[in-house]
């Protein structure tokens, strides 16, 4: 591991260190601005679904009292749980996020990207759902950055959504997504079938809550 910053990152990476060098973490704009959209109850949890180092999982521990973070790759998640060593708030586990459970192979999609890293076939990486891990806690805010499988992801989550509402933050790259034979429309498709009204679209990332509540 090597620090940038104020965070561990693992050894080979190289992609991220200028964002986390200007920014001191990677997203955490979006993820600040979706926060302020969802309730601040101490009873609610946040979900952070690929943490990658914990820059989000940390940022969303600032206003949620439990945050559930999930990382499958071993290097990235070795500097999670010690980024996030002194904060309570912060539950990590070396996990994928998926619409069932299971196992899964992982790929670097590029040298020195360990942000970049997505799941194939054949491997003994857990495979965990939102409702499954959130059980009948209420959740709050879920924030998705799965490499293309965001919509699996959700799927996962279906009956924590359909109780809960929670903002939803997640990222929309379609090259990613069609190496999962997606198109890229599948999430919206369904989050406006759930009764979700996108808010924000900047960049890659998509900021959703439920009609209601817009």
């Amino acid at each position: 591991m090597k620090k940038i910053d104020n965070l561990w990152l693992p050894d080979e990476e190289f992609h991220m260190i200028p964002r986390y060098e200007r920014d001191g973490g990677f997203d955490t704009e979006i993820v600040q601005m979706g926060m302020l959209l969802a309730p601040a109850s101490q009873a609610y949890i946040a979900i952070d679904g690929g943490a990658h180092v914990g820059s989000c999982a940390l940022t969303l521990a600032t206003r949620f009292n439990h945050v559930l973070a999930f990382e499958p790759y071993p290097s990235s998640f070795l500097c999670l749980q010690e980024n996030v060593k002194e904060n309570t708030r912060v539950n990590p586990y070396e996990k994928a996020l998926g619409a069932a459970l299971g196992t899964t192979g992982l790929e670097v999609r590029a040298i020195g990207s360990t942000g970049s890293v997505r799941c194939i076939p054949n491997g003994n990486t857990p495979v965990t759902t939102i409702d499954a891990e959130a059980g009948k806690r209420p959740v709050a805010f879920i924030k998705l950055d799965l490499e293309g499988m965001d919509y699996f992801g959700i799927l996962g989550g279906l009956q924590t959504i359909i109780h809960y509402h929670p903002v939803i933050v997640h990222e929309q790259k379609p090259i990613r997504q069609r190496f999962y034979q997606l198109t890229g429309e599948e999430i919206s498709d369904l989050l406006r079938e759930l009764g979700y009204k996108m808010v924000h679209h900047i960049g890659v990332n998509m900021i959703w809550t439920w009609a209601t509540n817009a």
